[in-house]
């Protein structure tokens, strides 16, 4: 009899044991996601992993964290507000972090000299002219300020949900989702203030086809005034074409190529291929769209409205060969670029790996920034911790679809940013992510994950 009881009760905790297991609100904090597990994630509502994401084990959850809380937003069209030093509760149905900074905010100084001296002189371009960079510092004919803040602006929502008035954003950054179930990819679209466009790679994932042009029509973009390929990876410029057949003018195309062909012919068929990389040079020049490699410094884009300077500068790139950490893959010839606005800053990082982003992690570069695109789509290989401490960012953008940001090859980043409290913003979770920059403060806008 007691044989009987005692496996009776051994038997129940084995049940309880299981039910919490499987719990679709348990947090996944501190576990190796198998891939039973994964599966069970990616059937659960959006909702339910977004109350999972950077969140402690359940019975933390149920007070307020030492640090900045991580508040998840369980239905779309959440908007972010993030205010380090005084973070509220929220409604089920809202984000309420806000992000503010004081214009005394410093970041690391400006790169010496001999630092810009290891970075790679620029792969010739054949075919093409060196365009200006485009530099501006007027508002267009015929649009007023009010008119063009209202345009590219988030609405400031009244406590029963009512739209009152423009909040004083400058400048979006939109974290085009364009990942499918399994397929990664990058796409970034930024608006000026003085409604230049500026696309950040050009790619979708193999099962979200259509997603980017689609994403492209449906906003009315009919114009870009620059291309950044951050590096030559098919999942990186793979549909630029396809854009401008689709009748969308581009002005320019910034690219870094691999000083070797067979840096990138070494990841036929799955990431690069050089006679693509070429039939995609030769298109731009059947078009006359010149397209050329930057150096160090160049701001490739810059504008000042309302006393504010918006611009995107590059920070470093290399070839591949030419490296301070010697032969690279095609991953560590991702172009750096900064994007600021007053005194907030943004890093993109393209797919920069370990090997490069150790050394920079010691260089006298300046990474720091408020806002973090995190490399590689967040998966293993990428850029060390070390590099993210560099940078330490109050938010990060991850480019990646739902099944890699869960599975054990992101578990680095995933716990990086989780355990720091840095809020995380994953496009397989979260869908296509809006910013919105002011001169000391930005708002993160969130569509949500059909």
């Amino acid at each position: 009899m007691r044989y009987l009881l005692l496996m009776g009760f051994i038997s129940a905790q084995l049940v309880i044991a299981g039910s919490v297991r499987h719990n679709p609100t348990a947090s996944v904090a501190g576990t190796q996601v198998q891939a039973s597990e994964t599966s069970q994630r990616v059937k659960r509502s959006v909702a339910s992993v977004g109350a999972e994401r950077g969140r402690k084990p359940s019975v933390v959850n149920l007070q307020r964290c030492d640090s900045v809380p991580v508040l998840e937003s369980k239905t779309a069209g959440a908007r972010s507000n993030v205010t380090p030093a005084n973070v509220e509760t929220s409604t089920p149905s809202r984000r309420t972090t806000k992000f503010l900074f004081s214009k005394e905010v410093k970041h690391e100084p400006t790169p010496s000299a001999t630092s810009f001296a290891l970075m790679m002189v620029p792969f010739p371009m054949w075919g093409a002219a060196v365009p200006t960079p485009l530099v501006q510092s007027s508002t267009p004919k015929g649009q007023s300020d009010t008119a063009k803040d209202q345009s590219n602006s988030p609405k400031e929502e009244s406590a029963n949900g009512e739209t009152d008035k423009p909040l004083p954003a400058h400048l979006s950054w939109t974290m085009i989702d364009v990942c499918g179930q399994q397929g990664q990819a990058d796409c970034h679209l930024l608006e000026f203030p003085d409604g230049k466009h500026v696309l950040i790679d050009a790619a979708e994932g193999w099962d979200a086809k259509g997603a980017a042009l689609d994403f492209l029509q449906k906003a009315g973009i009919t114009h870009l005034e620059l291309v950044v390929l951050s590096h030559v990876h098919w999942d990186h410029y793979g549909k630029l074409i396809d854009f401008i057949n689709s009748g969308i003018v581009v002005d320019q195309v910034v690219v870094n190529l691999p000083a070797s062909r067979e840096i990138a012919d070494v990841e036929i068929p799955w990431g690069c291929n050089w006679n693509d990389v070429q039939s995609l040079l030769q298109f731009l020049r059947d078009k006359n769209i010149p397209y050329w490699t930057p150096q160090p410094g160049d701001k490739l884009m810059e504008v000042t409205k309302d006393g504010i300077t918006s611009a995107l500068e590059v920070v470093c790139l290399f070839d591949g060969i030419n490296t301070p950490v010697g032969r690279t893959d095609i991953n560590d010839t991702s172009i750096l670029l900064r994007l600021r606005h007053g005194n907030i800053k943004a890093l993109f990082t393209g797919d920069l790996n370990n090997s490069l982003g150790t050394w920079l992690a010691t260089s006298d570069l300046d990474l720091g920034a408020d806002l973090l695109k995190v490399p590689h789509h967040g998966t293993e290989g990428l850029a060390p911790d070390s590099f993210f401490d560099r940078v330490a960012p109050k938010a990060a953008l991850v480019p990646s679809p739902i099944e890699l940001w869960y599975s054990l090859r992101s578990k680095r980043a995933r716990e990086y940013f989780r355990e720091r409290n840095i809020p995380t913003y994953v496009s397989g979770v979260d869908g296509t992510v809006k910013v919105f920059f002011s001169e000391n403060s930005f708002e993160i806008e969130t569509s949500g994950k059909p």
